[in-house]
């Protein structure tokens, strides 16, 4: 009898220390440590998302404020004052004097180089038919004040630079002919009947404004 207790609870107890032991390691080690804390929290979550902050790549749409339409104009020159500046030069400034009566009517009108170029049509029926031919190289403008001055005239601008025509005579630039260049080119008739069957070709102009 002594020998039989003995042997069925050692047995019993060696048994149930390592079950228990057994179920220690499994469940705490594996599932809370190594699982659950460092492959979830640190990895996945936190780094990922940050890069997204750095997102400036959008700045670059700045660069597109930059954008001028018009070309560059042309650096002027002052000199020796050109013989077809009939009104005298003043430091780049080229003066084309039509003021009397009839004046540069059936004539031929070419602006110099590199010089901003003013025909003044001041005078009663001026520069009718005149065909005005401005510098690729160098703003031009045309002013029509003189009552039917600048009637069937033409005048072409062809550079990059300014371009202006001003009819403020009466019945001034009826039935003429403008055509723009690549630069800023702008027709203003103010006068009473100007511009009556005025022809204003914009063309490849940046910014044509026809106010005719």
């Amino acid at each position: 009898l002594t020998d039989d207790d003995t042997t069925a609870g050692d047995d019993d107890d060696v048994a149930d220390d390592d079950v228990a032991d057994d179920d220690d390691t499994t469940a705490g080690d594996d599932d809370d440590d190594t699982t659950a804390g460092d492959d979830d929290d640190d990895t996945t979550v936190g780094d990922d998302d940050d890069s997204q902050d750095d997102d400036d790549s959008q700045d670059d749409d700045d660069s597109q404020d930059d954008d001028d339409s018009c070309p560059e104009e042309t650096v002027l020159q002052a000199g020796a004052c050109p013989t077809q500046c009939t009104g005298g030069c003043s430091g780049t400034v080229c003066n084309v004097d039509c003021s009397g009566s009839s004046d540069c009517s059936l004539s031929y009108i070419s602006c110099p180089d590199y010089m901003e170029c003013r025909v003044d049509c001041s005078g009663d029926n001026s520069c009718q038919t005149a065909a005005i031919t401005c510098s690729s190289v160098g703003p031009c403008s045309v002013t029509c004040s003189g009552s039917g001055s600048c009637q069937l005239f033409s005048a072409l601008c062809w550079g990059p630079d300014a371009c202006g025509l001003d009819c403020s005579g009466p019945s001034s630039c009826q039935l003429g002919t403008l055509q723009c260049g690549t630069g800023p080119c702008d027709a203003d008739c103010g006068g009473a009947g100007a511009g009556s069957g005025l022809w204003v070709e914009c063309g490849s102009s940046c910014d044509c404004e026809n106010g005719c």
